[in-house]
């Protein structure tokens, strides 16, 4: 376990039976996996999939970005399965009205929130009790121009910040302004009806991640907590929560997935 306070890269643990035991007192926990894997593995999967995902994984154009969403979907009901004792294949889930994933009300009575995010090979997850979270992993892209994605998209703070910085260091303070600014989102549930560049976060890497203006509500920087998170090999990441985030911990859902 690690704190996000400490700027240490975290330890990836193995799950064990202690995992829903310790969401108390505020916790979140992080999940993180590589979504590459044998063909024959991708289409194990596949085929235990709700009819629903399949349809959609099956849209897919080319087998890579298909099997990362098998991948995807299939580990984050394994990971669901830790928390409420259900058989992956019998987990039901819905989306709010912005596409946000949920746990089907109907079917489950649980305090359970949960998002996800990925991003080329890997995947990121966030699982809280009882109040409502985001994610957001981003491959460092060379070949992005920070300087016009912020000024097209960010706020004119955050814009302006990433300009006044030396080139080198323009792209990680973009992608740590790209990660936290989606993980909130994420985590209100508003998809693309929340503008960007209607909320401004700290911006450089060194600062502490924070939401510091909000044109909608004047308290609501108060209401939600960044942190920042280090999956390693080249990948950015963040995550939000409402209220503020207590014990952390980091598992491994590099789970081995057999045919029985």
């Amino acid at each position: 376990m690690d704190d996000p306070k400490t700027g240490r890269s975290p330890v990836w643990c193995d799950p064990d039976g202690s995992v829903q035991e310790t969401l108390a007192y505020g916790g979140v926990h992080v999940w993180r996996a590589g979504l590459d894997r044998s063909p024959e593995t991708v289409s194990l999967l596949l085929n235990r999939l709700p009819a629903c995902e399949r349809e959609r994984a099956l849209r897919f154009r080319f087998p890579l970005h298909r099997g990362r969403f098998v991948l995807a979907r299939s580990i984050l009901r394994r990971i669901l399965n830790f928390y409420l004792g259900t058989d992956p294949g019998e987990i039901h889930l819905s989306v709010n009205r912005y596409g946000k994933p949920r746990l089907d009300a109907k079917q489950h009575r649980s305090e359970l929130r949960f998002n996800l995010s990925h991003s080329q090979g890997l995947a990121l997850y966030i699982v809280a009790e009882g109040r409502e979270v985001g994610i957001d992993v981003e491959y460092s892209d060379h070949s992005r121009t920070p300087e016009k994605i912020a000024r097209r998209f960010f706020s004119p703070a955050e814009a302006d910040i990433i300009e006044s910085l030396p080139e080198k260091r323009r792209r990680g303070a973009f992608f740590s302004c790209w990660t936290r600014k989606e993980a909130f989102v994420k985590a209100m549930g508003g998809g693309l009806s929340v503008p960007l560049g209607e909320f401004t976060v700290t911006v450089r890497p060194e600062d502490p991640p924070k939401v510091l203006y909000t044109a909608w509500d004047d308290s609501g920087p108060s209401k939600w907590t960044l942190m920042d998170i280090d999956p390693g090999g080249g990948y950015a990441a963040a995550a939000a929560a409402a209220g503020t985030i207590g014990p952390v911990r980091y598992f491994s859902a590099d789970f081995a997935f057999c045919s029985n």
